[in-house]
């Protein structure tokens, strides 16, 4: 639980920091349009045993010349503590073990740029890690070209295709 506890606090941190960066970057003479959104999700349940869940996502995104680019971030850790009581000879023993349960991690970012109003094209790279699936460490990398079959105020319908490449390592 201890390592759960100093999660917490870094992330926390790192919101704090990621929150005031577009602050900071209004600083400069030019306009530049930064978007973050972050989520975070801390679960803590008690009784005969402790569970302790803990999840971060970012979404950040900012205008590169005439394109976008993103950026995605996220974790998810799970800790499960069990607690045993027992009455040996009239002497009451507890006994308690602490196991991870779950954890993944992600990264990825695609950088997209308009060849027309209806047509851009796009590439994008990416890494993930869930052990608990058997997932070590798997990267990928793609590109493609995107079409906006219609759009108006209130809703919009676009397609995508490409290639891609994954390349995984998994879990002895």
């Amino acid at each position: 639980m201890k390592y759960f506890k100093v999660l917490t606090i870094v992330s926390i941190v790192v919101l704090a920091v990621s929150a005031a960066l577009p602050v900071l970057a209004e600083d400069g003479a030019e306009e530049k349009t930064w978007s973050n959104t972050t989520e975070l999700a801390l679960v803590s349940t008690s009784g005969n045993s402790e569970t302790s869940n803990f999840a971060i996502a970012n979404k950040f995104s900012t205008a590169v010349g005439k394109g976008s680019l993103q950026i995605n971030f996220a974790a998810l850790r799970n800790e499960t503590s069990t607690r045993t009581v027992q009455n040996i000879g009239g002497a009451l023993v507890i006994d308690e073990s602490t196991q991870l349960s779950a954890e993944s991690y992600k990264l990825d970012g695609q950088y997209s740029r308009p060849i027309n109003e209806r047509l851009n094209w796009y590439a994008r790279v990416g890494w993930y890690r869930d052990e608990f699936a058997g997932i070590d460490n798997s990267y990928t990398a793609g590109g493609g070209i995107g079409y906006v079959f219609f759009k108006n105020d209130t809703h919009t319908l676009n397609g995508e295709i490409g290639v891609g490449y994954v390349q995984e390592k998994f879990v002895d």
